[in-house]
């Protein structure tokens, strides 16, 4: 990809942000808004890493925190996961586009991790 594009992605998410409007940022925001399948394209830094975990029954995840012995939501069992990885599954498994930005102060104040939403 042309290194225009990723920059107009990355100045695309700011100004939403900025204006309140069709954007999210941060790991939970941006992981609630794909799980209700809102997001249209995900931007994540290039190499953004977030450790937490994931229920293997549930899916919940969570980022920065070590897996717990079950599930707080359902008693599953929960593994060790990187969360931007899990992200970009999930971008994947809802139809969103990703979109991978080499560098940017907006994303990297936000864990690496924003999206442009649908509605």
């Amino acid at each position: 990809m042309e290194p225009k594009e990723d920059f107009r992605r990355a100045e695309e998410l700011r100004a939403e942000i900025l204006k309140g409007g069709l954007a999210v940022r941060g790991v939970e925001a941006t992981r609630d808004a794909l799980s209700a399948g809102r997001v249209s394209v995900l931007v994540l830094l290039k190499d953004a890493s977030i450790p937490g975990w994931i229920c293997e029954r549930c899916q919940a995840l969570e980022a920065r925190r070590r897996p717990p012995e079950v599930c707080p939501s359902c008693g599953g069992p929960a593994s060790p996961v990187d969360v931007v990885e899990e992200l970009y599954e999930l971008a994947v498994r809802t139809g969103a586009e990703v979109e991978f930005v080499e560098e940017d102060a907006c994303l990297a104040s936000s864990e690496g991790v924003g999206a442009l939403l649908r509605y």
